[in-house]
């Protein structure tokens, strides 16, 4: 899990500039609609293990409520790009990332009159009536924009699909299961591919315009289990969230970290030494 950052550190984040990094969100968005995609950020991060430079991260709106709005995340954030774009491609709504080497909040969020920016928030964009934070904060993400999905995927962009990906995606969240034998994983996975269709109609659609990948993942993992956590919790968290543009690129990464590892189950889990592996 990644380190929340201090409440003292918060407080002098907001007051002077440091190193950051910023994800942007450039759709018109509303508060409700800004606070799902803040969610769903702050639990991706909180999955996320603390790797090279840790940075805080500044979710940038640039139209929510007709405002330019900068919010704090709650969790430090890995600076490394791969790490970065595959949050891009895992989470709807986040267009791109970048790292700036001296953001200040006081002077983004509150620019001088006559630069022609949106307008100046006087209070927390983000702050919400009883009912919009249970809206919120629901089980379900954020549904997609129909209009940035692919015309064959276009019919995902619904309760029902989002509740099956984020069903299946849970489920893997505890891969592999906790008592199961590589025989009895393997006898999983079958039974699951076998009735993918009955069980998870929706996804099946997917899975056929994405040429079976999330079959196919389903499959290899039956086989070969053990797998490098980053790769495959990227993957399945992406699934989880409703990110269904992005599964085939992230399925055939993960896909092809299995292949290279196909043959040794322990591959991750080994060290390495200068002598070759000899013992001495």
């Amino acid at each position: 899990m990644t380190t929340k950052i201090p409440e003292d550190v918060v407080s002098t984040l907001h007051s002077k500039p440091h190193r950051a990094v910023h994800l942007v969100v450039t759709s018109k968005l509303d508060a409700t609609e800004g606070a799902k995609v803040l969610n769903t950020v702050s639990e991706f991060l909180a999955e996320t293990s603390d790797t090279a430079e840790m940075l805080p991260v500044w979710m940038r709106f640039t139209d929510l409520n007709d405002c330019e709005i900068y919010a704090l995340q709650p969790f430090f954030v890995p600076s490394d790009k791969d790490f970065l774009s595959g949050l891009i491609l895992a989470i709807n709504g986040v267009e791109k990332h970048m790292t700036v080497s001296s953001f200040d909040y006081r002077a983004r969020q509150y620019p001088k009159k006559g630069n022609g920016k949106k307008r100046a928030v006087t209070a927390d964009p983000l702050i919400r009536r009883a009912k919009e934070r249970a809206d919120a904060t629901g089980t379900v993400s954020a549904i997609p924009d129909p209009n940035c999905l692919p015309l064959s995927l276009r019919f995902f962009a619904c309760d029902a699909a989002l509740a099956e990906a984020k069903k299946l995606g849970e489920i893997y969240d505890r891969w592999p299961f906790f008592g199961f034998c590589r025989d009895d994983l393997k006898a999983w996975s079958e039974k699951l591919v076998a009735e993918f269709a009955e069980r998870y109609p929706y996804l099946a659609e997917a899975d056929k315009v994405l040429a079976g990948k999330l079959t196919e993942v389903i499959t290899e993992l039956g086989k070969h289990p053990y797998q490098k956590p980053f790769e495959l919790r990227r993957f399945w968290i992406s699934v989880r969230k409703g990110g269904v543009k992005s599964w085939k690129q992230l399925a055939n990464e993960l896909l092809c970290e299995i292949a290279k590892g196909a043959g040794n189950p322990f591959r991750h889990y080994e060290g390495s030494s200068d002598d070759g592996g000899r013992l001495s």
